[in-house]
């Protein structure tokens, strides 16, 4: 029994351990975003030497850090680059875990961009992701009753009639009208 709870108490320490992880990153990152500017950031983040810093940037912002999230968004505001759209689709991702988060910090124009399904996503992944997205804005009065959330709302339902999600099954019996 002692040993079970020595091997929580590592487990959790290690957990938080991992977790301040960002903090040196995001804050150097917050840094150079300060004195030199969102394309020097995202330039810096594109070089491969860099790659570590930019997963771990993704992996707190997915994870709904708000430092981390704030700082992505900052730097997707960037001109368009490989970078802005990892930085995107990592907002995305984010989205779908934390959307008050996400959704307060987003201007209404950026709202449609971000509100869209990640690139990675297959058809049936996106039009299960989009659903639940809407599902869960409309469960939240919040979200429901917010400029933003009915924004991102319309935005995933555009993307669910409007792209290859919005593929519609033919009829029974494979024919086609």
């Amino acid at each position: 029994m002692r040993r079970a709870i020595v091997a929580v108490a590592m487990a959790a320490s290690g957990l938080a351990a991992g977790a301040m992880a960002f903090e040196p990153v995001t804050a150097q990152l917050e840094q150079r975003l300060r004195e030199q500017g969102v394309e020097a950031v995202n330039d810096h983040l594109a070089l491969p030497t860099n790659a570590f810093d930019l997963a771990l940037l993704h992996r707190d912002t997915e994870g709904c850090v708000a430092r981390a999230v704030g700082l992505t968004l900052a730097l997707s505001r960037g001109g368009r680059s490989k970078t802005t759209e990892a930085h995107t689709d990592s907002l995305r991702t984010a989205l779908g875990r934390c959307p008050r988060l996400v959704l307060s910090l987003v201007s209404p124009a950026e709202v449609p961009k971000v509100c869209a399904s990640v690139a990675s996503w297959t058809v049936m992944q996106t039009v299960r992701e989009l659903r639940r997205r809407m599902r869960t804005i409309e469960a939240d009065e919040a979200l429901r009753t917010s400029a933003n959330g009915k924004a991102c709302s319309a935005a995933c339902l555009h993307e669910l009639k409007t792209t290859r999600a919005g593929l519609q099954a033919s009829p029974r019996g494979g024919r086609r009208p």
